[in-house]
């Protein structure tokens, strides 16, 4: 074995040595080795060709998915392939809530805003969203959901798994920030007072109609 490749392998192992390491995806593998990464890819073309120079009793690839494809010491490249499919499971699972969500408030975690602008979202039915430039001003019914826990531009249409599961751990961390229970959205049920009145409501009244920060309040606490 050329020194290039004794040099791959010691790497690869190093990585899984480290405390809690992630699966190496081939993508990340000049981070941190540069140098290595521009000599095997002089010797042998590819990262991908000199692993498969490496051999079989030394390196595996543990996950083949393109843009996705992933490395590992042949001695523990069963366990580090079952915790890549365990996390697959887990995104897709994470991806299904979020597709769940109704529209308007996916869409909300996504919209594009500008510099001065916020995203307000309504916590009763129909969930509808606006952007806002002076969030004190909400309506009660409104929460307004940080840019940090927001992916202003994303195209929910192409998202991929990943993205999507992402933003479904985005939006829990904003029900519990805001203190609402995720079924809320989820079944879109009138789970609260204030809600049930809302939705009581004829769409000609509700473009007028205003409620006082504490009487919502109070309204929100009572099942």
């Amino acid at each position: 074995m050329s020194k290039t490749l004794e040099a791959l392998v010691k790497a690869v192992k190093e990585h899984y040595e480290e405390q809690d390491p992630k699966p190496l995806l081939l993508s990340r593998f000049g981070q941190s080795n540069k140098e290595l990464l521009a000599q095997l890819k002089s010797d042998y073309g590819s990262l991908a060709a000199a692993v498969r120079a490496a051999g079989e009793e030394n390196l595996r690839f543990v996950d083949t998915t393109i843009g996705r494809e992933t490395i590992a010491p042949t001695g523990i490249a069963g366990s580090v392939g079952l915790e890549i499919k365990q996390e697959s499971a887990s995104q897709h699972q994470a991806a299904n809530f979020f597709d769940g969500l109704p529209s308007s408030v996916k869409l909300a975690f996504c919209i594009r805003t500008e510099a001065a602008e916020h995203v307000a979202l309504d916590i009763v039915r129909p969930f509808r969203y606006s952007k806002v430039t002076v969030p004190d001003l909400i309506r009660p019914t409104q929460r307004i959901i940080p840019n940090s826990l927001r992916r202003p531009g994303l195209p929910l249409r192409n998202a991929s798994v990943q993205e999507r599961a992402i933003l479904w751990g985005l939006f829990l961390t904003w029900t519990q920030e805001i203190g609402i229970d995720i079924e809320t959205f989820r079944n879109g049920e009138t789970s609260n007072a204030l809600a049930r009145l809302i939705a009581a409501q004829s769409p000609d009244i509700m473009s007028g109609l205003i409620i006082p920060a504490d009487i919502a309040q109070i309204l929100l606490k009572h099942a």
